[in-house]
């Protein structure tokens, strides 16, 4: 493939937007494009320009809500084949490791620094019980 781009498309809701999202990436399915959706947007990897605009096209559409908001950044390399995995080894085998960190919420790690405070075999503080009549 030739062409890799990111995108996102938004409804501007309240609330969650999964539902909207997995109908515009159902939109995806019906193009000869590969896709991999993060936490922010889509990677979208096509063979031409065309296939990209096409699909996210398709994926704009498909979102019911009154207001969407999509945007697009296309990377199209006319003087190689590129795709999206082959850029992420190259990362990897610079980094040596996956190119990615999964971190805690902010929560667990105030728990966890106070778990490691406590002299070992020390339970956690537990509720007071009312007292059994």
């Amino acid at each position: 493939m030739s062409v890799i781009a990111r995108f996102e498309v938004i409804p501007v809701r309240e609330g969650s937007m999964s539902t909207a999202i997995a109908s515009a990436l159902r939109a995806l399915d019906r193009f000869p494009v590969s896709y991999q959706t993060t936490a922010t947007d889509t990677i979208i990897e096509a063979d031409s320009v065309e296939q990209v605009f096409a699909a996210v096209q398709a994926a704009h559409q498909a979102i019911p809500d009154d207001r969407v908001i999509t945007s697009v950044e296309i990377d199209e390399d006319r003087r190689r084949t590129q795709e999206m995995g082959q850029r992420v080894a190259s990362v990897q085998r610079e980094l040596g490791h996956p190119p990615q960190r999964i971190q805690p919420p902010a929560s667990h790690h105030a728990s966890a620094r106070h778990a490691q405070q406590r002299p070992i075999g020390q339970q956690a503080a537990q509720q007071p019980q009312p007292p059994v009549k």
